[in-house]
């Protein structure tokens, strides 16, 4: 069975150097972890949240957040509808 890291590699077609600067970590744990070893603590909630991006927003934005270098995805940007596009009419106060 494959681990999560191999999997994530895998699946987001990374090079284990390209997941360990993502984690900021050395690729000789890359492949620790993806030959079985344990997750230290904060590189799994960084797998959990690589997981979720994956989940929620697609392989493509996944792969982009760990070439990107960031650690968290680009919030969406803000909804702005102006008061008459939503229909209100009157007094903006």
């Amino acid at each position: 069975m494959k681990t999560r890291t191999a999997t994530l590699i895998e699946t987001l077609d990374l090079s284990q150097p390209e997941m360990a600067r993502w984690l900021r970590t050395t690729q000789p744990t890359v492949s620790r972890m993806a030959s079985g070893q344990p997750e230290p603590g904060p590189v799994s909630r960084l797998l959990d949240h690589l997981e979720s991006v994956l989940a929620d927003a697609g392989r493509d934005a996944a792969r982009a957040l760990v070439l990107s270098g960031a650690l968290v995805a680009a919030a969406p940007e803000p909804f702005n509808i102006t008061r008459h596009q939503a229909g209100f009419q009157g007094d903006a106060s």
